[in-house]
């Protein structure tokens, strides 16, 4: 039998788990704005509400899910998205390869779920169309004046 108490053997294995995750946490994400315009094209850059699907792989109610403000840089090969304008660090990110279907998100404005969708939404998905396999994205301007000036 060990000597040790549980209180110290806890809390041992808990600085060991920490000093790991220190070890294995993904240095990409450590990537800030300034580093990415400076080795990537940036396609478009701007504040833009991401909604929140984070539950992939399961059934989903996309319709109750949340909408969050993100500063977005679009680059030729990614999409990261940031707290805001000067991050260290991007909050999340997605590669557009195999995503090349980019349409307006179908909005029957006689349903109740309606208002909780902007008029100017946008879902990105992937060209297999398998949702089961490939997440798809949903995004809309900051403001509505945003969208009537991007529209012509």
């Amino acid at each position: 039998m060990s000597d040790e108490s549980p209180q110290k053997a806890s809390k041992q294995s808990t600085s060991f788990i920490r000093k790991l995750t220190k070890l294995f946490i993904d240095p990409a994400k450590q990537v800030g704005i300034k580093d990415i315009r400076a080795k990537e094209t940036v396609l478009h850059q701007g504040w833009l509400r991401k909604k929140n699907t984070s539950m992939v792989g399961k059934a989903r109610d996309t319709m109750n899910m949340k909408w969050n403000m993100f500063y977005v840089l679009v680059t030729e090969k990614s999409i990261y998205y940031f707290k805001n304008e000067t991050a260290s660090s991007f909050v999340g990110k997605f590669s557009l390869f195999g995503y090349n279907v980019v349409k307006r998100v179908p909005i029957d404005v006689n349903s109740n779920n309606s208002a909780k969708w902007p008029e100017q939404s946008i879902m990105i998905e992937h060209a297999s169309g398998d949702p089961s396999q490939y997440k798809t994205y949903y995004f809309a301007c900051a403001h509505y004046d945003e969208w009537k000036l991007s529209s012509g």
